[in-house]
């Protein structure tokens, strides 16, 4: 088995009571019935100093056996002034994902639409694998979920308290293993999977589209020296109802070889974020033990720790796709992000020019797809060496613009102090 705690959504959080982490280690289950038992728990790491209250819980499940993870505290998700509530669950999602084809019963302390995500997509892809949600505050996705699939369920942790509390005064319990994973037995090849909802937000920091991208080219594209085998996913998000032109793009991109997942945006204390972090997490994850290489289009820092736990724990090789820093407001990449040493580092707009999307609107009615298709044998190779030459002007154009916007730092024998 394998028991998940958030530190954002467990009873601590939610219900104001500490657990007994090591009843935890099997709880609900039977600990007689148990032969091995996984635990994380993934937890804020604070920008400052680390509070007391921090040390203390985490300090208590290391002792019973559970793996610490960290995200960094980002503002307006996980920080101080919310009280640490609302973390991505990238990281949950991943451990899950990682998990799954290796356990019968998965027990997550959580209550969030982000991690209900991350199960239901280890429901589809592991047939042995049941969930258990720990939580008095279920989502109503997970309300949802469980009436949907006899393999997932939702157990109240107020009802079981006089067991589950810590109270100073355990008794002593057998140990209880962890199972052992082996790793490296990935096939060689290179799976890509794109953060939708950061996808477009690199596009519209620097144009007006979507995407930047053609999807069928970028769909065979692999980074110099990763093997050419690829598989290739897209996680779109909107708000509420998949709207009409959301709709027909994703139909677009799944035409040209994506596998293409719908997620809605959610309101998270009055702020709309797509709840995607935990199934993008889960299915890295089930990329990763399946690929040698892992291509994440994304310039969200939350997957800097996913790469860290999951390159350590399977050894696949990770390439992060983003924008370089960028001046005047349209930055989105983190220093983190370019320095992060579990995955290489790729400019967005650093790829073949074969792979960006040219609209059809750049090109003069006679050099149309449609003059194109009407003309005869000897006219198309004239329409078609036209149209190549605009389009390689327009990719110069909005490369040049990525480069004059791009944060310059010197070299580095003109480095510079600075006061």
């Amino acid at each position: 088995m394998a028991v998940l705690v958030d530190g954002d959504g467990f009873t601590k959080k939610v219900d104001g009571w500490n657990i007994d982490w090591d009843v935890a280690a099997t709880w609900p289950l039977e600990r007689s019935s148990i032969s091995t038992s996984n635990r994380f728990f993934v937890n804020t790491m604070p920008r400052s100093d680390r509070p007391e209250t921090h040390h203390a819980f985490e300090l208590a499940a290391r002792i019973s056996g559970f793996e610490i993870l960290h995200r960094d505290e980002k503002q307006g998700e996980s920080s101080r002034s919310n009280g640490y509530s609302m973390g991505s669950r990238a990281l949950i999602g991943a451990a899950l994902g990682y998990l799954a084809p290796h356990i019968d019963v998965a027990v997550v302390h959580d209550n969030c639409e982000e991690t209900t995500n991350a199960i239901k997509f280890v429901l589809n892809h592991h047939a042995q694998i049941r969930v258990i949600m720990a939580t008095s505050k279920p989502c109503d996705a997970a309300r949802i979920l469980e009436s949907q699939d006899p393999r997932f369920s939702i157990i109240d942790p107020n009802k079981h308290r006089g067991t589950l509390e810590f109270t100073g005064n355990s008794e002593k319990r057998p140990e209880i293993f962890r199972q052992r994973i082996l790793i490296g037995n990935q096939a060689r090849g290179t799976a890509k999977i794109i953060d939708g909802a950061s996808f477009t937000n690199i596009a519209r920091s620097i144009s007006q589209a979507d995407t930047i991208f053609d999807s069928k080219k970028l769909c065979k594209w692999t980074p110099d020296g990763c093997p050419p085998r690829t598989e290739s996913h897209y996680v779109s998000s909107d708000r509420g109802v998949i709207s009409t032109d959301k709709k027909l793009a994703m139909r677009i991109w799944k035409g040209e070889g994506w596998a293409v997942k719908a997620i809605k945006i959610g309101n998270i204390g009055g702020r709309l974020k797509a709840m995607d972090d935990g199934l993008i997490g889960a299915m890295i994850a089930n990329l990763a033990s399946r690929f040698s290489h892992v291509v994440l289009f994304s310039a969200d820092r939350d997957f800097i720790p996913v790469t860290k736990l999951l390159s350590k724990r399977i050894g696949t090789k990770f390439f992060s796709v983003a924008p370089p820093k960028l001046r005047g407001g349209r930055n989105l990449t983190s220093s983190e992000l370019i320095n992060n040493p579990f995955s290489q580092f790729i400019s967005a707009f650093g790829l073949p020019e074969r792979v960006y999307y040219a609209p059809e609107s750049i090109y003069p009615g006679h050099l149309s797809k449609l003059k194109l298709m009407q003309s005869g044998p000897s006219g198309r190779p004239r329409i078609r060496e036209r149209r190549q030459e605009i389009r390689s002007q327009f990719v110069n154009n909005l490369l040049g613009l990525i480069e004059s916007l791009k944060v310059q730092y010197p070299p580095a024998e003109e480095s510079q102090i600075l006061a």
